[in-house]
């Protein structure tokens, strides 16, 4: 399905690029920026059906990249800016890094990911003319994001849904606003969250407005946690199992159910490689 999706979005990609090579008038290159920001959107929401399923079979890892954070959360809100100003809601962006700290390694599309997330909530869920703000700040170990509306907020009774899967809130006020939504975007967010920093967590007052607030590690270049677990552990405890096949003994690691099965997987694939 999502090779499916991607194929005529990427179709679309090559053709807004070579028609911004013409000589357009300034309204229609307003509409090409704003079909750019469109189809960036649905590939992010495309990378979620895809991260869906590997966070759900245990197959997600990591993948971590030097890049500079001040830049990345300024394109996340000018992609959404537009969508923002259709209901009038203005987006403040409010950088608060030393200049030499704002490159960092970590994976930077799940962050991407993320952020998108949360500012597209924010802009369901707040009434025209509402206000978002993004802060972004060094603290002494991680760099703190919040993403704050003045929007509908949250019943503290339903705020433990939220990172559930499937956590959707229904009521008169948010499926109103959020008809086709079916709770699993902030499930998402949080699985990311707890691999890029150190989880993330959320501050509500019904009909007054909403906070959401992450954290984002400086990780090692080559991290690539795999499952939640360090890749590098994860391969060293292989060639631990190779040889203990080998020997005629075995145990499984503590790792969760899932991992274990993976490990199986792999050991089954390496078993049949050397029969």
């Amino acid at each position: 399905v999502s090779h499916e999706f991607r194929t005529p979005l990427n179709l679309l990609c090559n053709m807004i690029e070579n028609l911004k090579e013409e000589q357009l008038s300034p309204s229609s290159a307003n509409f090409l920026e704003l079909g750019e920001n469109s189809i960036g959107l649905l590939k992010v929401y495309v990378g979620d059906l895809v991260d869906y399923c590997l966070l759900r079979n245990d197959k997600f890892y990591l993948n971590c990249t030097l890049f500079n954070v001040s830049k990345l959360f300024r394109r996340c809100v000018e992609m959404l800016s537009l969508k923002a100003k259709d209901k009038g809601i203005s987006i403040e962006l409010a950088l608060d890094l030393p200049e030499a700290e704002e490159v960092i390694s970590n994976d930077q599309s799940r962050i991407q990911q993320v952020l998108i997330n949360l500012l597209s909530n924010a802009i369901k869920f707040t009434r025209k003319q509402g206000q978002i703000t993004v802060s972004v700040a060094k603290t002494t170990k991680d760099i703190l994001v919040s993403v704050a509306d003045n929007g509908i907020g949250i019943r503290k009774e339903d705020q433990a849904k939220l990172f559930t899967e499937y956590g959707r809130i229904i009521d008169d006020q948010t499926t109103v606003l959020n008809p086709q939504g079916v709770g699993l975007g902030l499930w998402i967010c949080k699985r990311f969250c707890d691999e890029i920093g150190s989880g993330i967590s959320v501050d509500s007052e019904y009909m007054r407005g909403t906070t959401f607030s992450f954290t984002i590690k400086n990780l090692d270049l080559n991290t690539r946690k795999y499952s939640g677990v360090p890749l590098s552990e994860f391969q060293e405890t292989i060639i631990e199992f190779k040889e203990s096949i080998l020997s005629g003994s075995m145990a499984f690691p503590a790792f969760s159910e899932h991992t274990n099965l993976r490990v199986a997987e792999l050991l089954a694939s390496f078993s049949q490689g050397n029969s």
